[in-house]
């Protein structure tokens, strides 16, 4: 294991030495084209030092969000998108026709929605509502109704890509 250790914190090592090698190239691109931006004008520079490290933190974790599993990691992921209200006919879709990263999705999901299994689910009555046909469950795949984690509300999701290869 030690081993194994050793050969990630050499390829962490190289990926701080290629991140640096971006930031020394776009950092003062991004604080010359800052000033020039109008509404940026108005901003003090520890306002724009700190919108762009904002942006920067923001641009790196979205390439980490785009990590994806294969086999079975894959697999834990599909098993817990279906606690959310998606069935196997929706993650095929989602796969196959949407091509999406499902561990990415699935990341959006824990953040903003119920699942089948958490509390909130029989909290907000959103069982008897389905069980009612209170619902649009609206098509398949990833736009499939899901309900909000603060209110229970529906909310008719769709998925649109930031900067994925998919």
């Amino acid at each position: 294991m030690n081993q194994q250790t050793t050969k990630y914190d050499k390829v962490l090592q190289e990926l701080r030495s290629e991140y640096h090698v971006l930031l020394d190239k776009y950092l003062p691109k991004l604080h010359h084209a800052s000033h020039e931006d109008i509404s940026l004008k108005k901003l003090s520079t520890m306002e724009v030092v700190k919108k762009i490290r904002q942006d920067c933190i923001s641009v790196c974790s979205e390439a980490v969000e785009g990590i994806t599993f294969d086999g079975e990691g894959e697999e834990e992921v599909i098993k817990e998108m279906l606690e959310y209200n998606y069935d196997m006919a929706d993650i095929k879709y989602m796969k196959e026709a949407e091509k999406l990263n499902l561990f990415y999705f699935l990341q959006k999901l824990n953040k903003n929605f119920v699942k089948r299994t958490d509390p909130e689910w029989f909290v907000f009555g959103i069982h008897e509502r389905l069980q009612n046909g209170k619902v649009d469950l609206g098509p398949i795949g990833s736009k499939r109704t899901q309900f909000c984690k603060c209110c229970g509300e529906e909310v008719y999701i769709s998925y649109e890509p930031v900067g994925q290869n998919q």
